[in-house]
């Protein structure tokens, strides 16, 4: 599963994915492309720097490497995590399944998933952003 973050508008885009090699992973990013996403922060992990990835005019900026904490998607899936877990499940669609219940509820709350991915400096990169690309 692919997980993408709008922090302007607390848009979350989930995308279901055979793996996280870079074909599948582009498969996510033309997605959320087409869905108006212009720019992705994420870590270096080989299936995020692949050409098909690269290829598709998505800016891709890229955090140091061991440095989740810089990752605005952990938080994201620490809130995850504290709702599906400490509990059994009878098998591992009914744990996807909670995880998927756990992410539509904080999609359904566009303020808390702000609060938690809307960092200072990465809304000002996208503004800046913006800003250069109507001025172009």
């Amino acid at each position: 599963m692919a997980l993408a973050a709008d922090c302007e508008d607390g848009r979350l885009l989930v995308k279901q994915i055979a793996n996280m090699k870079s074909e599948s992973v582009a498969v996510a990013l033309q997605d959320w492309k087409s869905a108006g996403v212009g720019a992705i922060v994420w870590d270096g992990a080989k299936g995020h720097r692949g050409p098909e990835v690269r290829e598709l005019g998505v800016k891709l900026i890229s955090q140091p490497p061991g440095s989740p904490e810089l990752n605005p998607m952990e938080r994201l899936i620490e809130e995850v995590r504290r709702s599906i877990e400490g509990t059994v499940y009878g098998n591992l669609q009914s744990k996807v399944d909670a995880a998927l219940a756990a992410l539509a509820e904080l999609s359904s709350d566009p303020e808390r998933l702000k609060k938690l991915v809307g960092w200072d400096w990465i809304v000002q990169a996208y503004r800046s952003r913006q800003q250069a690309l109507a001025a172009a």
